[in-house]
């Protein structure tokens, strides 16, 4: 079964707030305690996916132009607390799902057995991060579909099953050194300026 649900606004909103921290809540704390638990922009979306088909938990709430104080406080944390940073250009991403488009991800049956490598052994010391295909800022240029300004920060990132809930995966997408786990970061472009928060969980 699949079930991705997406929702936005551009004025503030309470309902928003109040549907974005109801689907906050239905995560584990330790998943999500880096999410901010209000909603203070004008201009922000979350998008949820529940699906176990695609071997793939994830949530994304994405905040564009906050303002520039909370902008660099963010950056000054995540560089102090981060395990990985990286481009969301850079072509030995490791990404979960990596085959996944918006024109696709309805039909999984379409996707392949397994995973496929055709990438530099250097992916091998990389740490899993999201396919941003559901971003509004997605392209199909890059591993992670965002753009060159993007740079991702990954706050944690372990191997294993860590949400039993959701272990009931059909297909595996992962190789089998990281056929299960988990990962939770943030993706920031200051040019554009907009903050993406994730957890995936696979």
């Amino acid at each position: 079964m699949l079930t991705v649900i997406t929702y936005s606004c551009n004025v503030k909103s309470n309902d928003f707030e109040k549907k974005y921290l109801d689907v906050k809540s239905n995560f584990p704390y330790h998943f999500v305690g880096h999410f901010p638990n209000s909603v203070w922009s004008t201009n922000a979306m979350y998008s949820v996916d529940t699906s176990t088909s695609l071997n793939n938990i994830a949530f994304f709430f994405e905040v564009v132009a906050p303002p520039k104080f909370y902008l660099d406080s963010v950056r000054g944390v995540l560089g102090k607390k981060s395990i990985a940073v990286y481009r969301a250009n850079d072509p030995t991403l490791f990404v979960v799902n990596k085959f996944t488009t918006k024109d696709n991800y309805r039909n999984y049956y379409k996707y392949p057995d397994n995973y496929e490598f055709d990438l530099p052994d250097t992916i091998y010391n990389k740490i899993p991060v999201p396919n941003f295909f559901r971003s509004p800022y997605s392209q199909l240029n890059t591993p992670s579909r965002l753009d060159s300004t993007f740079t991702l920060y990954t706050l944690e990132c372990e191997k294993g099953v860590h949400w039993d809930e959701y272990h009931v995966q059909k297909e595996n997408y992962m190789p089998e050194y990281w056929k299960h786990g988990y990962s939770k970061g943030v993706a920031i472009s200051e040019e554009k300026q907009v903050v993406i928060f994730w957890f995936i969980c696979w």
